[in-house]
């Protein structure tokens, strides 16, 4: 025989709306990451695929660090920012993103 289980769904009637800002945020707070301290080794490998990939034109898939979790973003890349911070252009389908390399943990291409 097999029960349907609704989850937190049936409990939902006997909570207040504190409980379950509380119960979000410990979720929230299950999901969160440190941000990686990169080597200087693995900054020169990204660096040069970073540099690679503007060259010769090619999409890239670049893992970044934002908010205590890892998000994935693809496309090529158009422009090389310097100012006000260290910034790239990813453009993927006709929309862009701007993300800043400080935040870049991982390339590939």
């Amino acid at each position: 025989m097999y029960i349907k289980d609704r989850g937190n769904i049936k409990w939902n009637s006997l909570m207040l709306v504190e409980h379950k800002k509380k119960l979000r945020r410990l979720k929230k707070g299950e999901e969160y990451r440190e941000k990686p301290i990169l080597d200087e080794q693995e900054i020169e490998r990204l660096n040069y695929l970073l540099k690679k990939s503007i060259e010769q034109n090619l999409p890239v898939k670049i893992i970044y660090y934002k908010d205590g979790t890892y998000q994935e973003a693809t496309g090529k890349i158009i422009k090389y920012l310097t100012t006000p911070i260290y910034s790239i252009l990813l453009q993927n389908r006709g929309e862009e993103q701007f993300l800043e390399i400080d935040s870049i943990i991982d390339i590939k291409s």
